[in-house]
């Protein structure tokens, strides 16, 4: 098995490639001023993505029968362009020999781990009945495999094996601190409600060699109407109906505008907290990918993000500890005085 021996986060400027797979993500034919033909791709692994030139001199060393997620190998050098690192392209060829693991970026925690402080904050809920349901949709075979390696987007945040529950443990955290401002809050419901409110990306999600896609189902119905069929399967016929209205009005709502997904808008206080939740951890998780590839740079703001809609400062995060897995920033606070 071809696996590979340096990561694009490790790359420095001048290193030499030399037959080290990379998944090509996208490829685009242009022409220079001067009429010179060439290809900019994007290559990543699991540590990130990296763009690379391939000049027209070296097309005939180089397979370019180009397709998306496709696992290449190449021969390049490692140069510096507009303050970032880039790659030349030499040769390139195909390969089916790689090792999944190389591209899939994971959690930094196991997520078997994720899994299991789940199920502890499970034991939290007071509610026998709400307690019982989250038992069982977390424990049924058809599920549980899903839940733990599954992401939490596509593209945009915890998109990663594990992220999922990373993602929703992240909302526990938060979600429980607004009972110290609000005494009207229902805490079973609150945890409930976050454990279940991305359910559906079980279904919507999944990895498929060296790339996560959208399942046919995911595409047609997406995570909200996916999530609310399958716990509506999961209850049983004298399950108390006010528990099962604000349920399922957490989960399709926890999008928070109609405009953002949600067939409706959070119209009971722990709905609208699940989703300052969901807020609040989709944006920081985006935030913190984005200092981390920032930091590759010396470049004082990061490229435009475009689903957060703005740059970010990166200047207050140069001393930084870098989350070798998934990018994830863990900015270090300055002492207090």
């Amino acid at each position: 098995m071809n696996k590979k021996t340096v990561f694009i986060k490790d790359l420095k400027e001048n290193q030499k490639l030399e037959q080290e797979p990379f998944v090509l993500k996208e490829a685009s034919l242009s022409v220079t001023k001067q009429g010179k033909d060439f290809y900019k791709l994007v290559l990543n692994d699991r540590t990130g993505e990296i763009n690379a030139t391939l000049w027209s001199d070296r097309f005939e060393f180089c397979d370019t029968n180009f397709s998306a997620n496709q696992v290449v190998k190449i021969n390049a050098l490692v140069e510096s362009y507009r303050n970032s690192i880039q790659l030349n392209i030499q040769t390139l060829t195909k390969t089916q020999d790689f090792d999944p693991k190389d591209f899939l970026p994971v959690s930094k925690t196991d997520p078997i781990e994720l899994y299991d402080r789940c199920l502890n904050w499970i034991k939290k809920v007071k509610d026998e009945e709400l307690k019982k349901l989250l038992l069982l949709i977390y424990k049924d075979e058809n599920l549980k495999d899903k839940l733990i390696n599954s992401p939490g987007a596509e593209k945009v945040h915890h998109a990663y094996l594990g992220g999922l529950l990373e993602h929703t443990l992240e909302m526990l955290e938060v979600a429980l601190t607004y009972q110290n401002i609000n005494q009207h809050l229902n805490q079973d419901l609150i945890i409930a409600g976050i454990l279940l409110h991305d359910i559906g990306k079980a279904l919507e999600l999944r990895p498929n060699g060296v790339t996560i896609e959208r399942t046919v189902e995911g595409s047609l119905e997406g995570h909200l109407a996916l999530g609310y069929g399958i716990v509506q399967k999961f209850y049983w016929p004298d399950f108390p109906s006010p528990l099962k209205i604000q349920l399922n009005h957490i989960i399709l709502a926890h999008h928070g505008e109609i405009e953002q997904g949600s067939p409706v808008r959070p119209q009971t206080l722990e709905a609208f907290v699940v989703y300052l939740a969901d807020f609040g951890s989709s944006h920081l998780n985006q935030f913190q990918r984005a200092v981390t590839r920032g930091l590759e740079t010396s470049n004082l703001f990061s490229e435009y993000e475009r689903w957060l809609g703005r740059t970010v400062y990166l200047e207050p995060y140069r001393e930084i500890s870098v989350d070798e897995e998934n990018q994830a920033a863990v900015i270090k606070q300055p002492d207090l005085i």
